[in-house]
């Protein structure tokens, strides 16, 4: 029998649901212990009391999960329970949501989920780790214990990190109060000089006694600031923010943002979804990005509506805005803006591979592989077409992308109320 010394987690922390076949737990009850050896907090159906009703507890405890690791076994898809846990999971969460881990190799290589199970179209993007395969309990562990492949906020704090950052914080106390010590000595000898003067230069008496009470109450302050700094609590240091290039549903001030890329300490971001129809330009006239009405809303009223902690680490961008390649319509002038949206040039670097706008000859589109990369949908996950900041075939039309992904050069009018907003910026990682 495995031997288990991990327990479920009942508390309000972050954790992570398990689902897998009961006949699989001589190998999951393993896998299960070591996580929790970890720090990861894991819940699993062994928690359920047989007076609450099973089904709402299995769903309740899926709906408020940070993540599902899913124990991947030929018994496992043939359990009733594991194939509903799979659906709700991919139906009600996304597929980051879902962690497959391989308990043994599958019985048709060309697919990794048994054909015809209808497994392939549920998990077939999903993030997976084959078990079996492993080439050591320890470097199974090590990758499992990524912080892309598992939320960090589902694994317990570190008690020796929190130990060596208090003794770190302790040190640096340490030092001010001596250098405090030392600002106190300086202060007593001038204090003490000063008294020298005052013997001596009988003239001076007034002046001197004023000085005098000033380094006073500056000594005062001083033995008083030295009070406050041993009385603060130690608190570690907010960890540096770690994202990678192509990492989806990144979390910040509200809103689910796509990491475009990566670089000395910053990111650029782009929102996953439209958040919002609005025009391009309030008017029917030729505008350009620098002049739009749609730029001034979103480094106005839009920005500002960020907390002060947020504007704070959006940084300042300097963007080019060059004329449409087909049309050749003016772009207008180079910008500096906080939330901008992507140009036709930014939108093939980082959907594509291209070094310039592709033209298609006889097409005012771009039609090609990286539409399903470019498909966006509104909040409210239904399909939606968006606004790019360059010029379209005239002054008064802007490039967009469209509902299937495909890029239209020529543009649509811009004050067409219709068009989805898309923000980008650049995120500052360090602060």
């Amino acid at each position: 029998m495995a031997v288990k010394s991990v327990e479920p987690y009942t508390g309000s922390e972050p954790y992570i649901f398990i689902s897998y076949a009961h006949v699989d737990k001589e190998q999951v009850y393993p896998i299960l212990d070591e996580m929790g050896r970890l720090g990861y907090r894991l819940w699993w159906d062994k928690a359920i009391v047989p007076a609450k009703d099973w089904m709402a507890e299995i769903e309740k405890h899926l709906e408020g999960a940070e993540s599902m690791v899913l124990f991947s076994s030929k018994a496992a898809f043939a359990s009733k329970n594991v194939m509903k846990e799979i659906k709700y999971a991919v139906n009600y969460k996304n597929e980051e949501f879902v962690l497959s881990v391989f308990l043994e190799p599958m019985p048709d290589k060309q697919f990794p989920y048994p054909k015809d199970s209808g497994l392939n179209l549920y998990l077939g993007s999903v993030q997976f780790m084959k078990y079996f395969e492993r080439t050591s309990d320890a470097a199974f562990y090590k990758e499992l214990s990524k912080p892309d492949v598992l939320p960090v906020v589902t694994r317990q704090r570190d008690l020796a990190e929190e130990l060596r950052i208090a003794k770190v914080r302790i040190q640096e106390l340490e030092a001010e109060n001596k250098h405090l010590s030392v600002e106190h000595r300086q202060l007593t000898a001038r204090i003490l000089a000063l008294k020298e003067e005052l013997n001596t230069e009988n003239g001076r008496s007034k002046a001197l006694a004023s000085e005098n009470e000033i380094l006073k109450a500056e000594r005062v302050k001083l033995n008083e600031r030295i009070k406050v700094l041993e009385a603060q609590p130690i608190a570690p240091p907010k960890p540096k923010v770690v994202l990678t290039k192509g990492q989806k549903a990144y979390s910040f001030a509200g809103y689910n943002w796509r990491v475009l890329d990566v670089k000395e300490g910053r990111a650029l971001l782009l929102s996953e979804n439209v958040i919002e129809p609005r025009a391009y330009n309030v008017g029917d006239t030729a505008t350009t990005w620098a002049e739009c009405t749609l730029r001034k809303y979103l480094n106005g009223e839009f920005y500002n509506g960020f907390s002060g902690e947020d504007r704070g680490r959006i940084l300042r961008t300097h963007n080019r805005n060059p004329k449409n390649p087909w049309y050749d319509t003016a772009g207008g002038n180079d910008t500096d803006d906080h939330i901008f949206l992507l140009s036709l040039e930014e939108v093939f670097g980082y959907f594509g591979t291209y070094a310039k706008v592709p033209k298609q000859e006889g097409s005012i589109w771009v039609d090609d592989a990286y539409n399903d990369e470019r498909k966006c949908s509104d909040l409210k996950e239904a399909g939606s077409w968006w606004w790019l900041r360059s010029p379209g075939g005239h002054p008064n039309r802007a490039a967009h992308v469209n509902f299937d992904g495909i890029v239209d050069l020529f543009g649509d009018p811009v004050h067409g109320s219709c068009g989805g907003v898309r923000p980008a910026l650049w995120l500052n990682l360090e602060s």
